[in-house]
């Protein structure tokens, strides 16, 4: 897979998230603070260096997500 399709897919995965908000009563603090960052519109300094900080972590726990589905499915596939 390409950079630009993970990219894609990543940034599809994230619009979702943000725009669904909590489930079940349960609102991620990280997806939290990152809605109330995008929404707050003009960042100082500080806000704008969390903000990039939050869809860092963002990333990181998404590729481990990817990861460990697509080490699950080659297990599964394995007779």
């Amino acid at each position: 897979m390409s950079l630009r399709t993970d990219m894609a897919l990543f940034r599809q995965f994230l619009r979702n998230e943000v725009l669904q908000g909590a489930r079940g009563g349960y609102a991620d603090p990280v997806f939290s603070r990152y809605r109330a960052l995008a929404r707050a519109g003009d960042l100082d300094e500080a806000q704008a260096r969390e903000y990039a900080e939050l869809f860092n972590r963002i990333h990181s726990r998404w590729r481990w997500r990817q990861a460990t589905a697509q080490v699950l499915a080659r297990r599964q596939a394995m007779p």
